[in-house]
């Protein structure tokens, strides 16, 4: 093409200017000027200059050295291990260019490295597998060979011998370098690699070594400059890399995140990988508990991870990682944030998108009696609901089933904060967004700057006990407040109309839509409304706090360190009775303070005096509800200085307020202010044996089950799997043995 661009650029100066004498002058790199008349030139032509293949010696071997690859034991254009061979500048594959412009070398602004590409002058000049080492693996020839500085014919270099078994070596001699025309003759070795410097690409990564101090370094030059090249046999892959999808199927609290591996790679050259994420891109490391990772090789080019447990609004950041030859690769950094629960209309707290038993605004949800935490009631009688409590609020406590159900911050609504929503412009829509739902637009605060915001309540009626069809459904909507009578046989309601909502009153028992709130402001670990633990009652059932034991405590025992996660307790290092957190301790049945050969009913120790029936559920004796800091609290007898059992409420704050991750046959929990306890699968003790040790593992709270047990005879406790890895509160019968993890009071 450049033949025929010139031979039309002479045409047009003989048409534009027939009668000059026109000239052409070619200019050299070395100064010098030919001129010719335009008649004198018949044609020019452009072509690259290819020399033939450079035959490579007889006698040249491909050295095992006991690293990833072997290496030339000459150079490139050498006849022997002392000559310093063809000094190249980098890309240069005639081996002839001696130009100072960058251009040339091969092109202005490479696109990245040359191992083994067109522009690699070792698979040029020797074919078959030879080729440009990689700078890891000039590296490797650094960290892992014994360098020698000897004479070999009168020629210094080093002699750099195999650890494998000493036998093999390669002899590198000094080279000097190569700038233009000039060969510089002082005792160093310059070599390429086929690495672009990517931090500046004028510039290619070379080893360079010198006499002094015997250092040897790899080094960025500049590209044009004419160094050695000491091939390396082996097939090359290019490195690996990483690339990251968006976010997936964003929910509230959970997404997928997924990625795929590049590069010329055996899947089997890595031997990890997964994605870190966190809130902070300064939190994003392959340690971070928030990681989910693979110690294996992939199976296939692409990975796929679900996240769950994550913090409901939050921005969060991530990266893909894989380990490759102990080192790791990285992605770019992306972020995704998650979706809400709920809205904020501008009002002291954020009302939830959807109702309690929903998946979204488009459902009605379930419904509920009032105090019923467990969302299963369903009897006539009023005392089951909300059993034991003594407060006529119970928003935030246990027996508040939205608090229960969705975390530490979500509670039922009361009275007054019903009432601030329903003071916010609201409109009645048919068949809300093609629902087949009737309800109330409610739209933000007037003046709030929240106007746009809005949520949907339908009118999801209502269900009397012991019936599948809702009565109501699309024509009235009533909603649970959080308040009841004094009487605790009745709790209060809202009736929403278009104009107003009166308040009303209903037996505990009716089957309400519920409505939580969001409060910021709120710690969700005040059990009852701000009554004491264990909803009012005297804790341990009227029994003196400490029951008479000496504050110290059993002084042969153990005593943990307190823990803050930056919750409303302490927790303990250790189990009650181990030695360190990966012990499990001592297994007790629930309200025992000491530890048995064997759990059975008939050697419990806290039975009725005088049972009717050995195997009736009467048969155990009621020690209270909530058992903490009495004389069947086996923390506060056995380690005092204010240690004790924890409540229900304060193992579920633990649960949902710390991150939770499965190692070494337990949970590490952390804490938001990066603390961490160890909590060991203990196993479960019953009859004569321990059990699921160390896949799973049980230990227990102060808190009696209320809510359908009317005999006391089954505890609240929590439950660690790790297959799926998982952890729950649960009733348990008291008389099994489970291990104590105590708390302190801050």
């Amino acid at each position: 093409m450049k033949k025929y661009l010139f031979s039309i650029l002479l045409l047009l100066l003989c048409v534009t200017n027939s009668n000059a004498q026109q000239k052409v002058y070619i200019h050299l790199n070395d100064g010098t000027i030919l001129d010719y008349y335009a008649w004198e030139i018949d044609s020019i032509k452009f072509a690259l200059d290819t020399p033939p293949l450079l035959t490579p010696p007889d006698d040249l071997t491909a050295v095992d050295l006991g690293l990833s690859v072997k290496w030339a034991n000459y150079n490139l254009g050498a006849n022997s291990i002392t000559e310093k061979g063809n000094l190249v500048g980098w890309g240069d594959i005639s081996g002839r260019n001696h130009a100072t412009n960058l251009k040339y070398f091969p092109v202005e602004n490479p696109s990245g490295h040359i191992v083994a590409d067109t522009y690699d002058i070792a698979r040029k000049m020797w074919g078959d597998s030879w080729r440009l080492p990689t700078e890891s693996e000039i590296q490797e020839l650094i960290d892992n060979c014994i360098w020698t500085w000897e004479t070999v014919d009168e020629v210094d270099g080093f002699r750099v011998t195999g650890k494998n078994d000493g036998s093999n070596s390669i002899f590198l001699p000094v080279t000097g370098k190569r700038n233009g025309e000039t060969i510089s003759e002082d005792a160093q070795g310059f070599y390429w690699s086929g690495m672009l410097d990517l931090d500046n690409t004028r510039c290619a990564k070379a080893l360079n070594f010198t006499k002094e101090d015997e250092k040897k370094i790899i080094i960025a030059l500049e590209r044009y400059l004419g160094f050695a090249i000491r091939p390396v046999f082996g097939d090359y892959r290019l490195p690996v890399s990483l690339t990251l999808n968006g976010a997936e199927n964003i929910s509230y609290k959970s997404c997928v995140l997924s990625g795929a591996f590049g590069g010329d790679y055996n899947k089997f050259d890595i031997t990890s990988f997964g994605i870190c994420f966190a809130k902070s891109e300064d939190e994003l490391t392959v340690e971070a508990s928030s990681t989910k990772r693979v110690d294996a090789s992939p199976t296939s080019d692409s990975f796929s991870f679900s996240i769950d447990n994550l913090e409901e609004g939050a921005t969060y950041y991530y990266k893909a990682f894989a380990q490759v030859d102990g080192s790791y690769v990285y992605s770019d950094v992306l972020s995704f944030t998650l979706k809400t629960r709920y809205v904020d209309l501008g009002l002291s707290v954020k009302w939830a998108t959807w109702n309690i038993g929903a998946d979204n605004e488009l459902s009605v949800g379930g419904y509920y009696g009032w105090g019923d935490a467990t969302g299963d009631l369903n009897t006539t009688d009023n005392s089951e609901y909300a059993k034991g409590n003594t407060s006529t609020d119970i928003s935030g406590s246990q027996y508040d089933i939205a608090h229960e159900l969705w975390g530490s911050k979500w509670r039922l609504p009361t009275q007054s904060e019903f009432q601030e929503l329903l003071e916010c412009p609201r409109e009645y829509v048919n068949d809300y967004n093609g629902s087949r739902l009737n309800g109330y637009i409610i739209h933000g605060k007037t003046g709030s700057g929240m106007e746009d915001n809005y949520i949907f309540i339908p009118q999801a009626g209502y269900k009397p006990v012991n019936t599948t069809t809702p009565n109501y459904l699309g024509e009235t909507a009533y909603y649970w407040t959080s308040e009841c009578q004094t009487d605790f046989v009745k709790a209060y309601y809202l009736t929403i109309y278009s104009r107003y909502a009166p308040v009303s009153s209903s037996e505990k028992s009716t089957h309400f839509p519920i409505r939580p709130v969001y409060d910021e402001k709120s710690s969700g670990t005040t059990p009852g409304g701000g009554e004491t633990p264990g909803g009012g009652e005297t804790p341990g059932g009227g029994e003196t706090p400490g029951g008479g034991e000496t504050p110290g405590g059993d002084t042969t025992m153990k005593v943990g360190t307190a823990v803050d996660l930056g919750l409303s307790v302490n927790w303990s290092s250790i189990n009650v009775g181990a030695q360190s957190s990966s012990d499990y301790g001592n297994y007790y049945a629930w309200g025992e303070t000491e530890p048995k050969d064997s759990y059975t009913f008939d050697n419990y120790r806290l039975l009725s005096d005088t049972p009717d029936d050995l195997n009736a559920q009467e048969s155990y004796k009621n020690i209270g509800s909530n058992i903490s800091n009495t004389q069947y609290d086996v923390a506060h007898v056995k380690w005092g200085k204010g240690w004790r059992m924890p409540t229900e409420k304060e193992m579920l704050e633990l649960k949902n307020n710390c991150t939770w991750e499965w190692t070494n046959g337990g949970f590490k929990v952390t804490g938001k202010n990066g603390n961490s306890i160890f909590l060991p699968a203990t196993g479960i003790f019953n009859g004569n044996s321990v059990s699921g040790q160390p896949s799973q593992g049980r230990y227990w709270s102060a808190d009696v089950n209320v809510y359908k047990d009317s005999y006391y005879a089954w505890a609240r406790g929590f439950s660690l799997l790790d297959d799926p890895a998982s952890y729950f509160m649960g009733s348990y019968i008291r008389t099994i043995g489970c291990a104590i993890r105590p708390v302190q009071d801050k």
